[in-house]
């Protein structure tokens, strides 16, 4: 497991001299893309942070830590839900997510099983001895390497959720020497490059005007409810109300309308005498072309001649609906005791605020 003893604490003194500050070349401050979250190197005896621009002998001691340092030893990484594993890796910048690519291998372990956490993440360069190369041949060929550890699933062969955290590191060839880029925890803003340029966009915005809420009649003042077949016995006849609009232009109050219909009972033309119930006409409302998301339609109904009329169609009032396009299916059903004949009634649609 990555778990540290505290007999690391009294190596200390051994393996200072290992680490030989040249702050005269800083390490640049980045976290590498691709990387789940910024990958810190820590001394494993202490948990004390390595200092930028350390080179790093290739046998210190060295941890990934996901803060700067961990002296308490209670820093982790926490690994995704399907991971079952975790391996260590040196390897060529790129190939993070391909552990069948990596240059070198450590062995590595959750710190928490059940949890899926890793506590200081093995950085020795030296202990890295399985993979296509291996620690020595990292060491001879040296060269720009990632290193860090995966979150692995499917025996090791597939990264768990894209689970990786690393940081660039620089081997020196032969000695082993190497040098490390120290996260800053963010993606730094990228330089314009030579084909390219940056330019400040102003925008300007204008409000809304406060309109008004009006209805516009179908073209014809008449509506033909024709064809008649029997049904069921029944003389049974249909048509159509007529395209309309209702404009709402209200895009600060958003107060949201209703539209109401209210139909007077159908006489016969040749004779006033013979009257149809106006609950004999079904109107299914409809809209014309797209439906509007802030109106809804009533269920298909029979007209009455109730004054407060029937529901048509409401819109909220969360924002003005603009212009919507209605109509309206008419089916006219003829008692079976009224003779045959055209018979005339009156429809009124209203349109009011909320």
């Amino acid at each position: 497991m990555f778990k540290k003893t505290a007999a690391r604490v009294l190596a200390a003194g051994v393996v200072a001299a290992a680490l030989v500050a040249t702050s005269a070349v800083a390490a640049s401050a980045a976290t590498p893309a691709g990387t789940a979250g910024p990958f810190y190197l820590i001394d494993s005896a202490d948990g004390t942070a390595i200092a930028p621009g350390t080179t790093i002998d290739w046998e210190f001691d060295v941890s990934g830590n996901p803060t700067e340092s961990n002296e308490a030893f209670d820093q982790v990484f926490t690994g995704p839900s399907d991971a079952t594993g975790v391996i260590p890796f040196i390897t060529t910048r790129g190939t993070e997510l391909t552990p069948g690519s990596y240059s070198a291998k450590a062995f590595g372990d959750f710190s928490d099983p059940v949890a899926k956490t890793v506590l200081m993440s093995p950085a020795k360069l030296s202990s890295f001895t399985e993979g296509m190369l291996g620690a020595n041949g990292v060491r001879a060929a040296g060269g720009e390497y990632s290193l860090g550890f995966a979150f692995v699933k499917d025996n090791g062969v597939s990264v768990a959720s894209d689970a990786v955290y690393f940081t660039y590191i620089s081997v020196t060839a032969g000695t082993g020497a190497w040098t490390f880029e120290t996260p800053s925890g963010t993606d730094p803003e990228p330089e314009p490059g030579e084909n390219e340029f940056e330019i400040d966009l102003n925008a300007t915005t204008m409000n809304a005007p406060q309109g008004d809420l009006s209805l516009i009649a179908p073209a014809s003042t008449t509506a033909t409810i024709g064809s008649p077949t029997l049904v069921d016995g029944l003389s049974t006849s249909t048509g159509k109300l007529g395209q309309f609009t209702v404009s709402d232009e209200r895009y600060q109050s958003h107060e949201g309308w209703t539209l109401t219909t209210s139909v007077t009972d159908f006489t016969k033309s040749d004779d006033p005498t013979k009257v149809i119930q106006a609950t004999q006409l079904a109107i299914a409302p409809e809209f014309v072309g797209t439906p509007n998301a802030n109106v809804t339609l009533a269920a298909a109904h029979a007209a009455s001649s109730a004054p407060a009329g029937v529901l048509f169609a409401q819109s909220n009032n969360t924002e003005a609906a603009g212009d919507v396009t209605l109509d309206a299916g008419l089916t006219f059903v003829a008692p079976g005791s009224m003779p045959a004949g055209t018979y005339t009634s009156k429809m009124t649609v209203t349109l009011a605020s909320k």
